[in-house]
């Protein structure tokens, strides 16, 4: 199980050079993915599924709690997927040659993670005075957008850094 959510490919770490073969065309009928499926990508679907049923469950419940009990159930929901996130990309982001998990690859899905649970509402939608002007459902997806695109130039950005900084005589 491990690498299968990894940043950069098994070749990447053993120096062996990329395949000649040409990229291929993207498919004609293909569709682009949206700003929210592209940012679930990001993070693994284990976490995701638990928000949604959490979330969902509790939405269910909510007579049964006191304001504060039903805020501190959906913080806990939160940190739980949260927690989540940082486990499963730990074992599945293993790098085969040091054994040791892409930390970048775990921000990077962290904080998608904590933009889903914004764009879905969760606890901010819950309790609206948790961020400055309430939860407005448009940040979220403004959020998203904005994470999505410029992820791959983040991260090919602190790759750069880590491997000239890991490259000096």
């Amino acid at each position: 199980m491990s690498r299968i959510f990894a940043i950069r490919s098994p070749r990447q770490f053993d120096g062996a050079a990329t395949t000649s073969e040409p990229a291929k065309a993207p498919d004609a009928g293909a569709r682009a993915d949206s700003p929210l499926e592209a940012l679930l990508k990001l993070i693994p679907g284990e976490a995701v599924t638990f928000f949604g049923i959490g979330m969902t469950t509790l939405a269910n419940y909510k007579a049964r709690f006191t304001p504060q009990g039903y805020f501190f159930a959906t913080v806990l929901v939160t940190v739980v997927g949260l927690l989540m996130v940082v486990v499963i990309r730990s074992f599945t982001t293993d790098d085969p040659t040091t054994h040791r998990p892409q930390v970048l690859a775990i921000v990077i899905s962290c904080i998608s993670f904590l933009i889903y649970t914004y764009a879905m509402g969760g606890m901010f939608r819950a309790f609206p005075g948790l961020v400055a002007p309430g939860w407005i459902s448009e940040f979220g997806l403004l959020a998203a957008i904005v994470w999505t695109t410029f992820t791959p130039f983040i991260f090919m950005a602190v790759d750069r850094w880590i491997s000239s900084r890991t490259n000096v005589g």
